[in-house]
């Protein structure tokens, strides 16, 4: 059995799932402060002029928070300012005793069954009264929690939308408030919309203002910028999403075939989600192709008002799609003439409107279109009597459709038969980029008919070149994919051009490429280090790789990202000393080797260094002396540096652990609960430390 929630009950499942799942919080456009467990939600306030009132329109944007204003209610102040911007009377005055709510259950249930044919009207009903589902959700049942929460979420979405869609509905709804009163377009109106009592502690609510000029009372806006395009089939309709003008709750489309009648192609209004991140909102008309048609649209605003109609526009739908693509035999006739001959398959609403007939000097270069003009689209036959049979000419037909779109048939080449060989190719170079892709580039040869090209490689300058392409390359270009396994640094290629007779050229020069480095050299590896008098020094051991030039060694301070270079040595130097350290400091070392590209191998495992205070820098003569059950530690200022202050280190059995601190001024402690053994050590004014001295009794 289903029962319908309490608004109050409501409220407190909303905060469970806004505090325990912080569900909503991501789904809605809101701010959570999930420190301070807070709900923060905002009321957004339209404001509209009329000559004699003023309409005020607000909604919420957080379901929870909206449970809210309908259980606490709405107060609206106004305060009008003149034409000099000075307020008239008191200042700020509520327009209402009573704070706005919902309307009651029974005043609704009068409403609806006077106003049955109002939908929005019956939404609102349901999103204030529907039976949930599941009344009461468990706390220990996420799923219950989920669904519950998707439900009580329709509800209120449903809500703001009947406010955006009928000045009755958001009546109803407690979201809309008329404030009758004579406007002057000389004045201006500020409203403040806000609870009406203090929300409880959790809840974080603004107040809504906005000031509307009186000379706005006659101000009635269109769409702005609206577009049609056609479509195969179809007419789309664009409308942008500019959230300046074109900021209708929804939308009427009217359409004609004669640019002055117009009637409305959508039973109810279109409405587009404004918060969409897409540019232009789109509606697609479904008609038939190659008939004109015309579009006026107009807006409905929140407030329920119908805007002026936008500029009217039109479009056409049309065959976007290439007719099916022919087939084209060349015939020499007489060894002077070519008779072109093709066979096309109509479609069925895609007429073809004729056929161009065009050739070229090489199959991607037809440039010169023999038939003066389109042929009839009953012609399948063209003889080209200007052609030069010795250099050969490359055929296609072009077939063309009503709509312009068009396809082309197969390319015949017409030749003579000779036994000259073409040119060998000029200009190969050959270009290799990281990942081992080789381009391949030559100059096009116009003087003889080439027909293709045949690409050949191998590793060795000297070896038999293997042809590396299956079939022609009709193209000027070739990539090819470097065998990762092949250790050669060099790879060498040579082409050779093949006419339409079928004749070889000789090979063209040769090019080299440069095998680049598909695998990092393996990284070094620290063999050993020490630290003395201030400075680290570092030995390793480099991997063998024939194709290294030097040696970085790198340092960072420890826990840091990047690494700096200290040194660049030759491969035959295998060990270095850092003199740039500070003491007390920790250093991470790492040695890298560059090859003959400047890549780096993989980098050394990192080795960290700690850099003591050198043996100068450190409290002398240490000495601890017992009378009278006391502890006297004494001792003489370091031979160099400024001290801040002394640390005393104590062993009370389990090691010498920090004890207490001392002025740097001062050198001696005095300590009245004894222990064995002492340290102390000294803090500079620069941060830095020295080694701890050690003291026996």
């Amino acid at each position: 059995m289903k029962v319908s929630i309490d608004p109050f009950r409501a409220i407190l499942i909303s905060l469970l799932l806004c505090i325990i799942i912080n569900l909503k919080a991501k789904a809605q456009v809101i701010k959570a402060d999930t420190a301070n467990e807070k709900i923060i939600g905002n009321i957004f306030l339209k404001v509209k002029a009329y000559d004699n009132r003023i309409v005020l329109r607000w909604a919420i944007n957080h379901s929870g928070v909206w449970l809210l204003a309908n259980k606490l209610g709405i107060k609206i102040d106004r305060i009008i300012l003149d034409e000099n911007n000075k307020p008239l009377g008191k200042g700020w005055e509520p327009i209402l005793q009573q704070p706005i709510k919902p309307w009651g259950k029974d005043y609704f249930q009068q409403s609806v069954l006077k106003n049955q044919n109002n939908n929005s009207l019956l939404l609102a009903a349901e999103a204030l009264f529907g039976n949930a589902s599941i009344a009461s959700p468990s706390t220990k049942n996420q799923t219950e929690l989920m669904d519950a929460s998707m439900e009580f979420e329709n509800k209120y979405t449903m809500a703001m939308l009947a406010s955006d869609m009928d000045t009755l509905a958001a009546n109803a709804l407690g979201q809309r408030c008329t404030d009758r009163l004579k406007v002057n377009e000389k004045y201006k109106y500020a409203y403040r919309v806000y609870l009406s009592d203090k929300a409880p502690g959790i809840f974080v609510v603004d107040t809504a203002f906005y000031m509307v000029p009186g000379s706005s009372k006659a101000e009635k806006l269109a769409p702005r910028n609206v577009l049609a395009k056609s479509k195969d089939k179809a007419i789309h309709i664009l409308i942008p999403n500019d959230g300046v003008y074109n900021t209708f709750t929804s939308y009427n489309i009217e359409r004609g075939t004669d640019g002055k009648k117009f009637s409305k192609i959508n039973d109810k209004p279109v409405v587009f989600n404004r918060l969409d991140s897409s540019s232009t909102f789109l509606f697609v008309d479904s008609v038939v192709n190659y008939k004109k048609y015309y579009y006026r649209i107009n807006g409905i605003d929140a407030f329920a008002d119908t805007s002026y109609y936008a500029p009217t526009v039109s479009g056409m739908a049309q065959n976007l799609t290439a007719p099916p693509k022919g087939y084209l035999s060349a015939t020499v006739l007489g060894g002077k003439k070519v008779k072109l001959n093709w066979l096309q398959d109509n479609t069925e609403h895609r007429p073809i409107a004729g056929f161009i007939v065009r050739k070229g000097k090489a199959i991607d270069l037809l440039d010169e279109y023999i038939t003066e003009k389109m042929l009839p689209a009953n012609r399948n036959e063209f003889i080209d009597e200007k052609v030069n049979l010795v250099a050969g000419s490359y055929y296609q037909v072009l077939a063309v459709d009503t709509s312009g779109n068009y396809s082309g048939s197969n390319v015949q080449y017409v030749f003579a038969y000779d036994s000259i060989p073409p040119l060998p190719p000029t200009g190969l170079k050959a270009v290799v980029d990281t990942t081992g892709i080789v381009k391949l580039h030559w100059n096009i040869d116009y003087n003889d008919n080439i027909q293709g090209y045949r690409i050949f490689a191998a590793n060795h300058k000297t070896a038999s070149f293997s042809p590396i392409s299956s079939d022609f390359v009709r193209d000027t270009m070739f990539a090819d994919t470097l065998d990762k396994s092949v250790l050669n640094k060099e790879v060498y290629y040579r082409i050779v051009a093949v006419d339409g007779n079928n004749n070889h050229s000789p090979f063209s020069e040769i090019v080299t490429a440069i095998r680049p480095k598909l695998v990092k050299t393996p990284s070094p590896v620290i063999k050993d280090y020490s630290v003395s008098n201030g400075g680290v020094t570092l030995s390793w051991v480099l991997p063998p790789a024939r194709d290294s030039k030097s040696t970085k060694l790198l340092r960072r301070i420890a826990r840091d990202t990047v690494w700096n270079t200290i040194a660049n040595v030759p491969l035959t130097v295998l060990s270095y000393k850092d003199s740039l350290v500070q003491e007390s400091s920790n250093y991470e070392y790492a040695v890298v080797t560059v090859d003959q590209n400047n890549k780096w191998s993989e980098i050394s495992f990192p080795l960290q260094v700690f850099v003591y205070a050198t043996d100068s820098a450190v409290p002398e003569h240490f000495t601890v002396i017992m009378k009278d059950n006391k502890n006297t530690l004494s001792w003489q200022k370091p031979k160099k540096g400024e001290v801040a202050y002394y640390v005393i280190y104590k062993d009370n059995g389990s090691g010498l652990t920090q004890f207490d601190s001392v002025d740097g001024n001062l050198t001696a402690f005095t300590d009245t609960n004894t222990a064995a053994k002492y340290g102390i050590k000294a803090v500079f004014k620069n941060s830095k430390t020295s080694a701890m001295v050690p003291s026996k009794l």
